[in-house]
C-alpha cells in the first residue's frame, strides 16, 4: 500500500486547509471485475459485460445522524458501512476497512438512513433501500446482509413493482419515497404496503375535460429534503419543485419552474433536480441539477424567487456529485460541494448575498471527481468520496494548469507536455495533487484518474 498523504492543499486567504486522517487507500482503485474476479457472471442479468471493465468508482454515501457511519454504494453493487475515524490524533493517515458489507441483489436506485441512528442501539441503525423489480427493503447498516422488512408498493393496473427514486425519513417511524408523479408514506412496522398515496399533479384528462388544477409538480421525483417546520420540498428531473405540508401527507403549498427568462437562465440550466437541501432555519432551499455548475438559492418566504446563485462547481456531468451545508456560530450558512476536476469548494454566508456567487475556496483532495461531499456536525470533519465511470467527458484534465487553486503550474509548454509520456504527465499531476488520500495515481496507460475511486476522512484545519 501506499502511503497516503496527510495534508490537502492550503488556500492562502482564508488559511483554510484538511489534514487525511483515513482512507480505503487504494482498496477500490481497479475495474469492478479486478476486484470481484467472474463478478459479470455472478450478476448475469444485472449487468452487462462490459461493466466489468468499469472503475469501481463510489456512487452514494450517506453520514449516520450521530456520525458514527458511514454507508457507501459502489459501482459493483455493493453495500458497505465504514466506521468513522477519530480525528483527534497525530498519527499518520490510516487506511480503513469496511465493518460490513453484502451484495445489492439488483441496482440500487435509492437509500435512507433512520434519522435516530444510534450505533449503541441496533434497533435504530435502519437503512432503506430501493430496487428494480423489488419490494422496498429495511436492512440493518451493521449487517446489512440482514433483512428487517420489506414494503411493496405496486402498480394498481399492472402489479409492477414501483422502484422509487428517491427516499427519506421524515420521524423515526416513517419514510417518504418518490416515483414518477406520486409521493407514497411507508410506516416502518407495516409492512403491507404505503399508508399515504398521493399524485403530485392531476391528470392529464382531469386537467382538459374537469378542469383541474394544473399545480403541482411532474416527472421522477428525483429528490427529496425536509425542513424543520415539516415541509417536504421534492424535485423532479422535469426541472420543478413542489413544497408539500406534513411531510408529504398534506396539500402541495406551492410548486415553481427552474426556468427563468432572463440572460442567466442559459447558464443555470441544469438537466434535472439531483439534490435538494434546506437551511438549518428552513427559509431558504438549495437546488443542484445534473449538467450544471451552479447551485440554487431560493428564499422559500418569497415562493419560487431565486435569491442567489453559486457559481464554478465545474459539475457539467451526468453524475450526481452531492453538497452539504452547515451553519456557524453567527448563523450564517456555508455550502461544500465537489466538482469534476478533484477539488472541493465553499461558498460562505451564502444566504447573506444576492446574484452571483464565486466560491471563497477551493481545495484539491482527488484525481478524480468528487462524487459526495459530506460534513460532519459531531466535529470539523470533511468526507469525500471520488470516482467516475469511464466516459471522456468525466475525466479530469491532468494537463490542464490554469484552474483555479492549483498548487503550482505545470511545468513545459503544451507542445512539451504533448511529446511526455502518460507516467510522466500523471507523475506531475501527482506532485500537484498533494490533498488527495493516496499520493500517486493509477499509472497504466489508459486509465488515469478515472481510477482514482478512494473514500477520504479529512479533518479540517
Amino acid at each position: 500500500m501506499r502511503e497516503p498523504s496527510v495534508v490537502a492543499e492550503t488556500d492562502a486567504e482564508q488559511g483554510t486547509s484538511l489534514r487525511c486522517v483515513a482512507s480505503t487507500g487504494d482498496r477500490y482503485r481497479c475495474t469492478v471485475d479486478e476486484a470481484h474476479p467472474g463478478w459479470a457472471d455472478q450478476v448475469h442479468g444485472v449487468a452487462t459485460p462490459a461493466d466489468k471493465n468499469e472503475s469501481n468508482c463510489f456512487r452514494h454515501a450517506l453520514l449516520s445522524s450521530d456520525g458514527t457511519a458511514v454507508v457507501t454504494y459502489n459501482e459493483d453493487l455493493i453495500l458497505r458501512t465504514f466506521a468513522v475515524p477519530s480525528i483527534h490524533s497525530d498519527e499518520k493517515a490510516t487506511e480503513v476497512s469496511p465493518y460490513c458489507s453484502a451484495p445489492s441483489p439488483l441496482k440500487l436506485t435509492s437509500l435512507t438512513l433512520h434519522p435516530a441512528f444510534d450505533v449503541t442501539n441496533p434497533a435504530s441503525t435502519l437503512l432503506v433501500t430501493s430496487h428494480p423489480d423489488l419490494p422496498l427493503r429495511l436492512i440493518n447498516a451493521l449487517d446489512i446482509a440482514y433483512i428487517h422488512a420489506s414494503y411493496t408498493w405496486q402498480n394498481s393496473l399492472t402489479e409492477a413493482y414501483i422502484s422509487p427514486s428517491s427516499l427519506l425519513f421524515v420521524d423515526n417511524t416513517r419514510f417518504v419515497a418518490g416515483a414518477k408523479d406520486t409521493i407514497a408514506v411507508f410506516d416502518v412496522h407495516n409492512g403491507d404496503g404505503p399508508t399515504y398515496e398521493c399524485p403530485t399533479r392531476k391528470g392529464r384528462k382531469a386537467r382538459k375535460l374537469y378542469g383541474a388544477d394544473s399545480g403541482g409538480i411532474g416527472g421522477i421525483i428525483s429528490s427529496l429534503a425536509l425542513s424543520g417546520d415539516n415541509i417536504l420540498a421534492a424535485g423532479t428531473y422535469n426541472r420543478q419543485v413542489g413544497l408539500f405540508e406534513a411531510a408529504g401527507q398534506g396539500e402541495c403549498v406551492t410548486a415553481f419552474d427552474l426556468s427563468y427568462n432572463d440572460l442567466e437562465d442559459s447558464v443555470l440550466k441544469g438537466n434535472g433536480v439531483s439534490q435538494l437541501a434546506w437551511s438549518p432555519c428552513g427559509n431558504y432551499l438549495f437546488v443542484a441539477e445534473r449538467q450544471s455548475d451552479a447551485l440554487l438559492v431560493y428564499d422559500i418566504r418569497h415562493t419560487g424567487r431565486r435569491l442567489s446563485y453559486l457559481s464554478g462547481r465545474c459539475a457539467l456531468t451526468t453524475l450526481k456529485l452531492s453538497f452539504d451545508l452547515a451553519s456557524d456560530a453567527y448563523g450564517k450558512v456555508n455550502v461544500w460541494a465537489g466538482g469534476t476536476d478533484g477539488k472541493v469548494r465553499a461558498w460562505q454566508d451564502v444566504t447573506g448575498r444576492e446574484g452571483r456567487i464565486e466560491p471563497d475556496f477551493a481545495l484539491h483532495v482527488s484525481h478524480a471527481a468528487v462524487s459526495n461531499t459530506i460534513l460532519s456536525h459531531r466535529d470539523p470533519m470533511l468526507i469525500t468520496t471520488s470516482g467516475q465511470r469511464r466516459s471522456p467527458s468525466d475525466l479530469v484534465d491532468l494537463g490542464d494548469s490554469d484552474s483555479e487553486s492549483d498548487l503550482s503550474s505545470s511545468s513545459g509548454s503544451a507542445d512539451s507536455n504533448d511529446s511526455e509520456s502518460d507516467d510522466e504527465q500523471l507523475g506531475k499531476a501527482n506532485e500537484q495533487l498533494s490533498g488527495t488520500a493516496s499520493i500517486e495515481a493509477i499509472t497504466e496507460p489508459g486509465r488515469g484518474p478515472a481510477f482514482d475511486n478512494i473514500l477520504s476522512f479529512w479533518r479540517i484545519l
